[in-house]
């Protein structure tokens, strides 16, 4: 008796396909973000039930604000406020969208950047400290419980588009919550610091900008005008900063750091980037590491530094004692430092523990166009030859308030110190260029 085996063939079809291949199509559809993209996934996803989910994991991943999740409630409970006492069971559709979010990302402008941000800026619409109260005592804890980047601008004079009480953040925040940037008004930043310790203990992510009063004089625009007379807004100190073991990227922007303050964030264990304001008539960093006992920043990998004294740099720069660091940014924003600061802060960077990782190197000793200062001339031989010890440079740039005079010579022991080089910058101040340059 003859046996005959049949085999049966499978075929694929669109039901065959896994989850995260539909997410993948999903996101396809959507990567560029626009108002286009936005219907077509959404469209899509009204297509057929099978993309339903993933589609609607694309376009609740990232949010403006909680507007579009309070617009799930019950009419009867209003939307913007509330005209009655939420209870539980108002929230089962608020909570079965406030899954998929992922990041809420308030704009900081009105840039048409992001799609949302010219809609939400100009309408404002307005959540009421009512509004905040109630969410806290009947909605789900925490709002969003699979958030994992949370950014944040407080409200800024007229163009106020929201309004959240002090504790807002416990709202928000959550075991999840590992990237938070916000962008705070002075008296608000301490607080805040405190409740991101304490509600998101594995935040890896940590960035803080101070909001001045209005949009036009922005935090950079701010520091730039500090001087030994002006009084810095809000102070961070070591107290400040506890809580925060499992951070790897930090930045800064516009906040008074005291030395106690920046001995914990050296101190911390996986620390790979870090950008801060040093401002330096109250930062008082004069004790070399020999005399602290330790060093600090051992896994950074990214540094910038933005100084109105860059002398300072000299003594910090040497309490780093990362092995791992490959990019090094340094920038004054008072008068360029004489050139036998600019000598020692060069040697102290030539004798660094990171002659061969270090592959990007910036100094501006003053911004370029600050006619207030007179440049100053800095010869190679004081200001480069330490750093020809660098042997895994690729890309230098020094200008601001400085000359840098290069010859023949010059050029070539760069060429033979620094053989993968490929990128150098060395401008001159706008006063010496040429007529129409």
């Amino acid at each position: 008796m003859d046996v005959t085996t049949f085999t049966y063939q499978y075929q694929a079809n669109i039901f065959s396909l896994p989850y995260s291949l539909r997410a993948k199509i999903c996101e396809c559809l959507y990567e560029d973000g626009t108002w286009e993209s936005l219907r077509a996934i959404l469209s899509f996803a009204l297509t057929c039930s099978w993309f339903t989910d993933p589609a609607l994991d694309v376009l609740w991943r990232t949010l403006p604000s909680i507007v579009p999740l309070l617009r799930t409630l019950p009419k009867d409970l209003s939307r913007l406020d509330f005209l009655r006492d939420p209870i539980p069971s108002d929230f089962w559709r608020f909570e079965e969208y406030a899954c998929r979010v992922q990041r809420l990302q308030m704009p900081t402008s009105a840039s048409t950047s992001d799609i949302f941000a010219p809609r939400y800026f100009y309408s404002r619409p307005i959540i009421t400290t009512h509004l905040w109260y109630a969410l806290s005592q009947a909605g789900p804890k925490p709002l969003l419980p699979n958030l994992k980047a949370l950014c944040y601008t407080d409200q800024i004079g007229h163009n106020a588009w929201i309004a959240a009480p002090p504790d807002f953040l416990n709202a928000y925040l959550g075991p999840s919550v590992t990237s938070v940037d916000l962008h705070l008004r002075p008296k608000r930043v301490q607080h805040a610091l405190g409740i991101v310790a304490r509600s998101s203990p594995g935040i890896q992510r940590l960035s803080m900008h101070i909001e001045p009063p209005s949009h036009a004089d922005p935090p950079s625009h701010a520091f730039l005008k500090w001087d030994k007379t002006m009084t810095i807004l809000c102070t961070l100190t070591g107290d400040c900063l506890r809580g925060f073991d499992c951070l790897t990227a930090v930045e800064l922007d516009g906040l008074r750091i005291t030395p106690d303050g920046l001995e914990r964030l050296g101190q911390l264990p996986f620390l790979h980037r870090l950008a801060f304001d040093a401002y330096c008539a109250d930062l008082l960093w004069d004790a070399p590491h020999e005399q602290r006992g330790f060093y600090l920043f051992p896994t950074l990998e990214t540094l910038a530094v933005r100084t109105n004294m860059l002398e300072w740099c000299i003594i910090f720069v040497e309490t780093v004692a990362s092995i791992r660091l490959q990019a090094l940014s340094i920038t004054s924003i008072g008068p360029p430092p004489p050139p036998i600061a600019m000598a020692a802060l060069s040697e102290v960077l030539g004798m660094g523990p990171w002659k061969d990782t270090l592959h990007t190197l910036q100094i501006l000793p003053g911004r370029l166009d600050d006619t207030r200062y007179a440049p100053e001339t800095y010869r190679p031989s004081d200001v480069f030859a330490p750093l020809l010890t660098l042997s895994a440079l690729r890309r230098i740039s020094m200008y601001g308030r400085c000359r840098v005079p290069r010859g023949g010579t010059t050029l070539e022991a760069w060429a033979a110190a620094w053989p993968n080089l490929d990128h150098l910058d060395l401008r001159d101040p706008p006063e010496d260029r040429p007529q129409g340059y």
